[in-house]
């Protein structure tokens, strides 16, 4: 037969919320960067008040961040402080903003964001990351400013 069973289907495409989440970070995981987004925004449309809808806005924001799509993968952190601030990802969303404007080479901005990390969550593992990435910010490694790196 050619034609996929519909339990073939549904292990393709599950209807159910941890389904699509869970399949959405095997994407991810795995470099299908298209696949998960389309997955966690399906997630979000259908799911947008669970409990796990802050942690799929983040993941949809990490499929930019893989893409190295800087402004994109801002806008879809941005929105996980905006409509899901009370989320477990909230401190790692205030990283990776950050780290995405230190891509950009925005360094001003970029240390906005690690403060605010390194204030608001002290103890997490993303304070860390932001401390880190701080000094990279602040340190003299960053004279490629105004060039573009791809």
């Amino acid at each position: 037969m050619n034609r996929p069973s519909s339990i073939a289907k549904e292990l393709e495409h599950p209807a159910d919320k941890a389904g699509l989440y869970a399949l959405g970070r095997k994407k991810l995981d795995g470099g299908d960067t298209g696949g998960a987004r389309q997955l966690f925004t399906e997630f979000l449309t259908r799911f947008g008040k669970d409990e796990l809808a802050g942690n799929a806005q983040y993941w949809l924001g990490e499929t930019y961040y893989a893409e190295r799509r800087w402004n994109d993968a801002i806008v879809e952190y941005r929105k996980v402080l905006k409509d899901h601030r009370g989320s477990e990802k909230t401190p790692d969303a205030l990283l990776k903003i950050g780290m995405s404007f230190q891509n950009e080479n925005d360094c001003k901005n970029a240390i906005l964001f690690f403060e605010e990390v390194e204030q608001a969550y002290k103890s997490s593992p993303a304070a860390k990351l932001a401390r880190e990435q701080m000094a990279q910010c602040k340190g003299p490694k960053r004279k490629t400013a105004g060039k573009q790196t791809r």
